[in-house]
């Protein structure tokens, strides 16, 4: 039997004896990429049909017609990406006037039209996902058909609104969409615009009280808009408000001038997004018909307000149910800044050659450093996570149009919109910033299209809600259901479940007896990661509802009291909860690949190593697991040294799957993602403005 040292010498002279094969048989350059092997391939290899099948059946899935078309005319109409604002080849007003003609432009080629909101609502998410343009142009899209034509589909009614859906698709119809005021955006219900029937004339009276409840970020509002959707607190025939309610008005005329009783003012120049006219606006007494309330909830009959919903908090949240189709929006369309930016600086890490042996004139990609691997490899697993994610949010919000009368399904919606809104909105920043620094001097030029993305993508962390306010809203609505099936319990089964509960979790969990497991496939395995996920969601979640019990019950304080107290507890719970359902999502997808038997083997093994990566990250960078004994010290440090394996093995893939997110050649032509131009070629193009 040989000894340890003899064992050792063997090994050497294998790996002497292949380095020598090496050099003889090979030129310098494949030398230097025997040295590579993060960057060979290897027989599961992602074949170009393979890239194909996951853009058509996981990532788009849907509307593949809409997106060739779109894609083929936008390659066409170069210009309409194109567009930034440098503050010195074009005024501010002038550049707003340019995006007012591309959104004008873009509408009339019937890509969508107002009626596909009731037809087909997926549709009009998969032409912001593949709406290749300025994202200024972008948003005022967005703001036209999955706000204002939104409230008009979902809230208004097919007798009295619907024939509006027709003609926002006219130049002289684009509409805006005035919810938040200068001193109210998260407390809608404390929003200050009134709408006051007045009965001797039939009519509703549009009354700003104050410049504090002022209408402020209106898109499309200071150029685009002649008409508006305005939720104001209804005021009835007997002088009672009726809580907010959605109105349609007309706000500029025939010649585009502003309505009297109407006035409006830009906001002025902002971080980014600059195209996109946002304004404030106020209104004086400006009477409109007694049937620009949208009345699918509420309306006048006899000159007297009623309502189908007698509870004003349940006829608020289905107003506000409404607004799904636009935060589901912000996440469809965040999910494109993160896609483009890892295109970006994963196929520019394997061109960019720096460093290599000493005495040698050849360089390595810088993809093949460890470094950049983990920069950017684990970004993009989260990428395909949040995608898929987004893709479960849409198949739940299409169940819930199809039975709008389901609260319980529109609950579940709203808790997983603000889920989606969260995770794929701060991901999008923090992803363009991580590709802007891996890719250098050259990620800083404008034209590498990062940092201007990064500049507009900013503004999605707060658009339609502040991230830290949602995250209290999804740990408030699990809390909410959490003492529901509490109090159908006795007293002392509550007791016992808010002492007993997470040690029943751990077990059933299959965690109490794993914390030592360091075996590979134990680790990676779907299984753990889930059940690691699923038991720390649901301990927070036993330990929120516990604290809040005893500072209303032992301790006195009010309900608003015991809010504050826990407040922190509560987003640590949202987090928890964003990664878990997160993972299920993609759990979903990989499913969904089994289930398909003709798909290639290669498809569910090189996605369920970024399924293991993203879930292993969860677990890896959150000290709770290590704190409640879910991991030992030994299998904490086993699972850093599997995501550093994981994104070796990922990498030799990971231009195959920027490539499956769908996205065409032609944008990046002219950057340093181009697949058909040198950089020295793409740098002489480009000129200094005048």
């Amino acid at each position: 039997m040989l000894s340890k040292a003899d064992k050792r010498l063997k090994v050497l002279e294998r790996q002497l004896s292949h380095k020598k094969s090496i050099e003889q048989n090979s030129t310098s350059q494949e030398i230097a990429e025997s040295y590579l092997p993060t960057l060979k391939k290897d027989h599961h290899e992602l074949t170009q049909e393979d890239v194909v099948t996951i853009t058509e059946n996981y990532v788009f899935r849907h509307h593949i017609d809409l997106r060739k078309k779109l894609f083929k005319y936008l390659e066409e109409h170069r210009d309409l990406l194109e567009r930034e604002y440098d503050g010195m080849q074009t005024t501010h007003e002038e550049f707003k006037l340019q995006t007012h003609k591309d959104l004008v432009q873009i509408i009339s080629q019937n890509f969508v039209t107002g009626r596909d909101l009731i037809k087909d609502p997926l549709k009009m998410l998969a032409f912001v996902e593949c709406c290749l343009i300025d994202m200024s142009t972008a948003v005022k899209l967005s703001v036209h058909y999955n706000l204002y034509g939104a409230m008009i589909a979902y809230l208004g009614t097919p007798e009295i609104h619907h024939h509006l859906l027709d003609d926002m698709d006219k130049e002289n119809a684009i509409g805006c969409f005035m919810m938040s005021e200068l001193y109210h955006a998260s407390n809608l219900k404390k929003l200050g615009t009134q709408a006051i029937y007045q009965p001797h004339k039939n009519n509703f009276k549009l009354h700003t009280p104050n410049d504090k409840h002022q209408k402020f970020w209106i898109g499309n509002g200071s150029v685009s808009a002649t008409y508006a959707i305005v939720f104001a607190q209804l005021i009835d025939e007997n002088g009672v408000d009726q809580g907010l309610h959605p109105f349609h008005i007309r706000i500029r005329d025939e010649n585009m001038n502003v309505i009297d009783g109407v006035f409006i003012k830009d906001v002025g120049l902002k971080g980014g997004l600059n195209g996109t006219d946002n304004c404030r606006a106020w209104f004086d007494n400006y009477e409109v018909p007694v049937n620009s309330l949208l009345n699918r909830y509420a309306s006048i009959v006899d000159k007297k307000y009623t309502s189908s919903v007698s509870n004003p908090n349940t006829r608020f949240a289905k107003h506000i149910g409404a607004l799904l189709l636009a935060r589901i929006g912000v996440g469809s369309g965040g999910t494109v800044y993160g896609k483009i930016g890892l295109k970006i600086a994963i196929d520019y890490a394997f061109k960019r050659r720096q460093f290599g042996e000493d005495n040698s004139d050849i360089e390595y990609p810088i993809m093949t450093y460890p470094t950049h691997q983990k920069r950017l490899l684990p970004l993009l697993a989260q990428a395909y996570t949040h995608h898929f994610f987004q893709n479960y949010v849409k198949d739940q919000y299409r169940e819930w149009i199809q039975n709008p009368s389901n609260d319980a399904q529109l609950k579940k919606v709203h808790l997983l919109a603000c889920c989606t809104k969260v995770a794929i909105s701060r991901s999008g920043v923090d992803t363009l910033q991580e590709c802007r620094e891996a890719c250098g001097g050259q990620g800083f030029l404008v034209r590498n299209m990062i940092v201007a993305m990064r500049k507009d993508a900013d503004i999605n962390v707060s658009l339609d809600g502040d991230n830290t306010l949602l995250r209290q809203q999804i740990a408030f609505i699990l809390l909410g259901d959490y003492s529901s099936a509490l109090k159908q319990r006795n007293s002392l089964m509550q007791t016992l479940l808010l002492s007993y509960e997470s040690i029943a979790d751990k077990i059933g969990n299959g965690l109490l007896f794993s914390s030592y497991n360091t075996n590979s496939d134990h680790i990676r395995s779907l299984n753990f990661i889930l059940n690691a996920l699923e038991f720390r969601k649901q301990k927070i979640l036993h330990s929120l509802a516990k604290r809040m019990y005893n500072a209303i019950t032992n301790d006195g304080l009010t309900l608003f009291q015991a809010v504050l107290r826990v407040q922190l507890h509560a987003v640590t719970l949202s987090q928890a909860y964003i990664e878990y359902v997160s993972m299920k999502s993609f759990e979903y997808t990989i499913y969904e690949i089994k289930r398909n038997k003709d798909e290639s083997k290669n498809i569910k093994r090189v996605l369920g190593l970024l399924l293991s990566l993203e879930g292993l990250r969860y677990i890896e960078r959150d000290p709770w697991f290590l704190q409640n004994q879910v991991l030992s010290s030994s299998k904490h440090k086993q699972i850093r040294k599997e995501i550093e394996k994981l994104i070796r093995e990922v990498c030799p893939h990971s231009q195959a799957l920027v490539q499956a997110f769908g996205l065409p050649d032609w944008p990046f032509n002219d950057s340093i993602a181009s697949s058909t131009q040198e950089l020295v070629k793409i740098n002489a193009k480009w000129k200094s403005p005048k």
